[in-house]
């Protein structure tokens, strides 16, 4: 199995000196909060390049003093859609607002950002967190980013010029697959339907100083189809070698989880020289996975196709012969040879 670390994306922000209770909108140049992206994520299942990362959330939370624990603070940003329009457009708060540091001293921001969008929860206790369902529709799933900053002031800043460093991580699991026939001999395995089945949908994601972490999955168990196509698609590649398949809609984005009863399922022919010998349509095989998801993790899984066994497997030909029997008995003919 090959499993890809995570790309991270850097988001900078900059904010300019004000009083902490004010969110105003400021008209001079200078003073507006700007963005900054310079690294490709993942999104809508699919790699993308950063031209494609278009648009976060942004939360922040007012402590009079350095956070340590507990309460991140009182909600100062609450929420806000930062975008762009093109590559080289500038990010902007769509709500129009601007925002500016506090003046005290000691006064300091916590930031929190997702994308897409969450709406959080429990910064008035500590961390806060948002609970995260996987979408039934594959077309329709996303990659979630996630990113925190922590005892912000403009002081302690990049460069100390009011600039906050996101630095995003991607928060679900990537699935892809790949496959293979397991003998030689001319084979080709029509690859059908590839579903990943009895998968926990729904988590909770607390944010951490150290990067966060999720829950116990739960939910009820759903079915995601990874690859689907009647005629199918043709594996000639023979084990240890593979071949990719590109998922209908892209790769799978999954809640992480503990795996228990979790099941690759696959549906697929068998073809030598061109003749069906095997058909696993009506009963698929399956295969249980044993590693867990985890967070930011991308994880091809790569499937050795049989063409035996199971309802459907190919009856392999072999070949048999009776004992030679006796030569019949020994005869004589005379053969007079000429003398010229």
């Amino acid at each position: 199995m090959k499993k890809i670390l995570f790309f991270a994306t850097v988001v900078v922000i900059g904010l300019s000196s004000c009083s902490k209770d004010e969110v105003i909108i400021d008209q001079s140049p200078d003073n507006l909060i700007g963005f900054d992206t310079c690294t490709g994520v993942t999104n809508r299942a699919t790699e993308m390049v950063d031209a494609n990362f278009k648009t976060f959330n942004v939360s922040a939370y007012y402590l009079a003093d350095a956070w340590s624990s507990g309460t991140v603070g009182t909600p100062y940003i609450n929420n806000e859609v930062i975008d762009r329009t093109g590559t080289s457009a500038k990010w902007v708060i769509t709500s129009g607002k601007h925002y500016y540091w506090p003046m005290g001293t000691t006064d300091n921001l916590n930031f929190f950002a997702t994308s897409p969008a969450q709406n959080l929860s429990g910064a008035a206790s500590g961390m806060p967190s948002f609970t995260y369902n996987v979408n039934p529709s594959v077309t329709d799933q996303e990659d979630l980013l996630v990113a925190l900053a922590m005892n912000k002031t403009k002081a302690n800043t990049n460069g100390s010029n009011g600039a906050v460093n996101f630095t995003f991580s991607h928060a679900l699991t990537k699935i892809q697959f790949s496959a293979a026939c397991a003998v030689t001999g001319g084979m080709i395995c029509k690859v059908k339907k590839i579903e990943v089945i009895d998968v926990f949908p729904t988590n909770t994601y607390t944010f951490a100083s150290s990067g966060g972490a999720w829950a116990t999955a739960e939910g009820t168990k759903t079915n995601y189809t990874y690859y689907e196509n009647s005629t199918g698609s043709d594996i000639s590649t023979v084990t240890p070698s593979k071949t990719n398949v590109d998922g209908t809609n892209g790769a799978l984005m999954m809640v992480p989880q503990t795996i228990g009863t979790i099941n690759i399922q696959v549906t697929y022919d068998v073809y030598q020289n061109d003749i069906k010998i095997a058909d696993f349509t009506t009963t698929p095989k399956k295969v249980a996975i044993t590693d867990n998801w985890e967070k930011g993790k991308s994880i091809r899984y790569n499937l050795v196709l049989p063409a035996t066994g199971g309802t459907g497997g190919a009856s392999e030909i072999t070949f048999t012969t009776d004992e030679l029997g006796a030569w019949d008995s020994e005869g004589a003919a005379d053969v007079t040879v000429p003398a010229n």
